[in-house]
């Protein structure tokens, strides 16, 4: 039994399912200190949302459940669901700012840029 199993959390993957930038990394780090302590970890999900969109969520949580792969990269915990896995393996997050908005963003190699059909599910054009 693992030092995860035993504190009930999910075992750590030996891979990363997506990465995050500098900047993105740079990010989290400033919403978790803004959290006031304890120990978080980025809950990230993906679901089809159209043709060639996936809906992303992002949020902090303190205990990830026990069906969430999970890794770290530098200081930051990362957690996925097991059904988002395919849709964010190789993807990475990033943070980026302009004049009007600001905000985290994918870049993802799931999602096939050009096509507008708007089947509900992706390669189902």
């Amino acid at each position: 039994m693992t030092a995860a199993d035993e504190a009930g959390q999910p075992p750590a993957l030996p891979f990363a399912v997506f990465v995050l930038t500098p900047r993105a990394l740079e990010q989290v780090r400033l919403v978790l200190q803004s959290q006031g302590g304890g120990v978080y970890c980025l809950e990230v999900s993906a679901q089809p949302s159209g043709c060639k969109e996936l809906e992303y969520a992002l949020d902090l949580v303190q205990n990830p459940s026990a069906d969430q792969l999970c890794w770290q990269q530098e200081d930051i915990r990362l957690c996925v669901g097991r059904d988002s896995v395919r849709y964010l393996l190789g993807a990475s997050l990033d943070f980026v700012e302009s004049e009007t908005e600001a905000g985290f963003k994918f870049s993802n190699p799931y999602v096939a840029p050009g096509c507008d059909c708007d089947a509900p599910k992706p390669g189902q054009c």
